[in-house]
């Protein structure tokens, strides 16, 4: 089976899906070498991709020592579409609130609209939390022919 490339504008349409959104998997070098790979909820602003978390994940602090980063997101149907993109990660460390415009642009993603604001409180338990960016160098995004 071949795979055909697809346009920017379907990699975007596929990275900026909401019905429903796609969780992407982000890989981040360990201290020991070793990839490290977790689900994550991110947006695609058309350049970069932005991802909100706790500061003290694990994943977070593999960024912070090494930005060399990863990522998929992918269909789980015909015609699985991919996109795979490597590139380098900045961490910005802050409470909820500081970070709140973006946190709510990628939660609002993943739920409905009357739930964003619970959702985001949910997770605000006084500790930092951190707004990743990914810069890509490279993406790559395919289909499967129909």
């Amino acid at each position: 089976m071949t795979l055909a490339p697809l346009d920017v504008s379907l990699r975007d349409a596929l990275l900026e899906r909401v019905d429903p959104a796609l969780c992407a998997a982000i890989s981040t070098v360990r201290p020991d070498g070793s990839p490290r790979v977790v689900p994550v909820w991110y947006r695609w602003d058309g350049e970069r991709i932005l991802v909100w978390s706790g500061a003290d994940r694990h994943w977070v602090r593999d960024l912070r020592a090494e930005p060399r980063v990863a990522l998929s997101v992918h269909e789980h149907t015909a015609p699985w579409s991919a996109v795979v993109l490597r590139g380098r990660a900045s961490v910005r460390a802050g409470p909820v609130a500081e970070l709140r415009d973006e946190t709510e642009a990628i939660v609002r993603r993943y739920v409905p609209a009357e739930e964003v604001a619970s959702t985001i409180a949910g997770y605000d338990d006084g500790s930092l939390h951190a707004l990743v960016t990914i810069e890509p160098g490279l993406v790559d995004a395919w289909a499967t022919p129909s």
